[in-house]
């Protein structure tokens, strides 16, 4: 009897050293810190003994108490856990946010800033937008970058007051540096009778812009052949977004673009207009003989966007006061033969629906000023001293 007790207690103690030793311990730096955030309605969380919410809850906590992650994904719903109270048990995974060491202020971590059209974005503790978010943003808000593929719609952020979680990529940007040197310069020389161009937070006009930048700014591009029509550009106040390629002329291109005209004014002298009427501002004062490259001859009917030479300032000239230059800016001379007709129509901009000029017969040769002026049409000076657009396929060789 004696020897049975003996075995008996001996089996006892071996049992309490080995559940001791599966025991886990609430300081154990192993573990994984995870943050109780439950919905703002219920503001805590129960933990239970089993992976279900049946029965009494072992123990209660409430928002902004750490847990200690002992397994994840113990259930498809809870993991297992112990609290700062020592207790075991089982709490619903959605409501627990891992607390990473992470800070703001690494410097190893790239900047985006908030580009949202709405006020402000959520940050949610799970790559999706249901649950109770952890934070929200404003727009403008430089958040810094942890993970940008951690999901394919949502990357993982860490925010100024040092809470992390997921934003949807779409409403974030790069910020990048003006003045990173590898950026090449390209000047606003928007055509547009405003005189500026958008920067929108994708390429396309769907959205609200991001900034306005008006004729003369210099941008530095970053990605200028990803898209067709726009190319991802930064501003000198730091904004980062996508312009139309149109309203932008590379620096390293000025004087190259276009055709050299020579001021030629009765009064001796024109002055240069933000905007194409001469009730807007006043950039500068050119006199005769002046050198004026022209970029759009169409851009308007009565006033040609251009490039004064001496000072590199983009604006409107009224086209009466320019003349080709004594330095001849013709680059070559065709004639007219027209696969439609035995005439073509000379028009003000390079489109059959801006307005007729002039009527030109097959056999006439042309000045060719611009071959490059748009895709089908190029800019010609007449034998009348007029300067407008024909189309290509009806301009051939001298000696066809």
């Amino acid at each position: 009897m004696k020897r049975t007790l003996s075995i008996l207690f001996f089996a006892l103690c071996l049992m309490s050293v080995l559940l001791s030793a599966l025991a886990y311990s609430y300081d154990d730096p192993a573990l994984a810190s995870y943050e109780v955030t439950a919905p703002s309605r219920q503001r805590l969380v129960y933990m239970y003994a089993k992976p279900s919410s049946s029965g009494n809850p072992v123990s209660t906590y409430y928002n902004g108490t750490v847990l200690k992650m002992i397994d994840l994904n113990a259930n498809k719903t809870y993991s297992f856990v112990i609290g700062p109270d020592g207790k075991e048990g089982y709490v619903r995974r959605e409501w627990l946010t891992q607390i990473l060491d992470y800070s703001y202020d690494d410097e190893t971590l790239e900047e985006y800033r908030v580009i949202a059209d709405r006020k402000s974005v959520y940050m949610f503790p799970v790559a999706s937008d249901s649950g109770e978010p952890n934070a929200s943003y404003a727009r403008d808000t430089v958040l810094k970058m942890i993970d940008y593929d951690a999901d394919s719609t949502y990357c993982f952020v860490i925010g100024p007051d040092g809470k992390c979680g997921y934003i949807r990529k779409v409403y974030l940007m790069k910020v990048y540096d003006y003045e990173d040197e590898q950026y090449a310069a390209y000047r606003v020389t928007s055509t547009y009778s405003t005189g500026y161009l958008y920067m929108y937070p994708d390429p396309s006009s769907d959205h609200n812009p991001l900034a306005t930048y008006y004729n003369d700014t210099v941008l530095k591009v970053i990605d200028y052949e990803s898209d067709e029509t726009y190319c991802l550009a930064v501003g000198p106040d730091g904004t980062a977004g996508y312009v139309r390629k149109s309203q932008l002329t590379a620096e390293t291109d000025s004087g190259s673009l276009g055709p050299v005209f020579e001021v030629f004014s009765t009064r001796s002298y024109v002055y240069m207009y933000a905007k194409p009427n001469s009730g807007s501002t006043n950039l500068g004062r050119y006199n005769n003989g002046e050198q004026i490259e022209i970029i759009d001859w169409g851009a308007d009917k009565n006033y040609a966007f251009v490039r004064g030479v001496k000072d590199n300032k983009y604006g409107y000239i009224q086209k009466k006061s320019l003349h080709p230059s004594s330095v001849n800016p013709v680059k070559g001379y065709m004639k007219i033969e027209s696969p439609y007709n035995t005439f073509v129509y000379l028009y003000e901009k390079a489109s059959n629906g801006s307005k007729n000029l002039g009527r030109y017969s097959n056999g006439e040769q042309v000045g060719i000023l611009d071959w490059n002026a748009s895709a089908d049409y190029a800019l010609v000076y007449t034998a009348d001293e007029k300067i407008g657009y024909i189309q290509k396929t009806c301009l051939v060789s001298l000696f066809s």
